[in-house]
């Protein structure tokens, strides 16, 4: 062990300080993990988890795109909107689920997520419906608005 007086670590210097509760800031690390498992295999978290696209939103001179990670949903299956600055983005998707568990005597254990989903995202800029283009492909959902143009200054000329 090293002293503090030849830069060496005491034992002291080692202890790790504890700060009380810390553990407890999420319900999910309050429960040991075997509740967690419990209520996986009872199927009672699936009802009440809860689908949310994450997105990106990127701006440059000309535009504002977002970019939305909608793996497994339909195109016709989602809704864009746009109102008073604020775009809303709505899907769902559905997923096909076999309870072959019960049949075989095996287990089953499903982490995918599936229902609805809603994002509302206050724009930068003022744009109408007509600024605002979507496309799909691969389970990503891109959606660009274009900026409206910024009026330059007219110059004025004087008479006599």
């Amino acid at each position: 062990m090293k002293t503090r007086n030849n830069d060496q670590l005491t034992r002291e210097d080692s202890i790790v300080k504890i700060v009380p509760y810390t553990s407890w800031n999420t319900l999910d690390s309050f429960f040991p993990t075997h509740f967690d498992d419990l209520f996986n295999r009872m199927s009672l978290r699936e009802s009440v988890r809860s689908w949310v696209p994450a997105v990106d939103i990127e701006e440059d001179p000309n535009e504002v795109v977002l970019t939305m990670d909608v793996p497994g949903v339909a195109n016709d299956d989602i809704e864009i909107l746009l109102e008073d600055g604020v775009l809303t983005i709505k899907g769902s998707r559905s997923l096909e689920r076999k309870d072959t568990a019960r049949e075989s005597g095996g287990l089953n254990r499903f982490e995918r997520v599936s229902g609805s989903f809603e994002r509302n995202l206050k724009l930068p800029i003022t744009a109408t419906e007509n600024d605002v283009s979507a496309h799909a492909k691969e389970g990503i959902l891109t959606i660009k608005v274009k900026k409206p143009e910024v009026e330059k200054p007219k110059r004025i000329t004087v008479t006599a």
